[in-house]
């Protein structure tokens, strides 16, 4: 008989997050500015109407955090996919 083997068994994990983290680091940049854009934009608009808040923040995810989250995600995408089934 033919078993089938566990998708999730034969996905290389280290290596996805590896891939994830070396095209998010080329990109990165982008999504700093971007950041800071917003930040700023948001920033005028409550100046314009008077709004005062105590602090906006504004940052990309770091390699590390988007490498151990780039796994995690791809195991419960998988995980609902085979919720949905039953």
């Amino acid at each position: 008989m033919n078993e089938q083997k566990d998708p999730i068994e034969e996905f290389d994990f280290e290596r996805h997050r590896q891939l994830a983290t070396e095209q998010y680091q080329q990109i990165r940049p982008l999504y700093e500015e971007f950041a800071n854009v917003v930040k700023n934009v948001i920033s005028q608009a409550l100046k314009a109407h008077q709004i005062r808040v105590h602090s906006i923040e504004a940052r990309a995810k770091t390699l590390d955090s988007l490498g151990k989250e780039a796994s995690y995600y791809v195991l419960n995408i998988y995980c609902w996919q085979e919720w949905a089934e039953i």
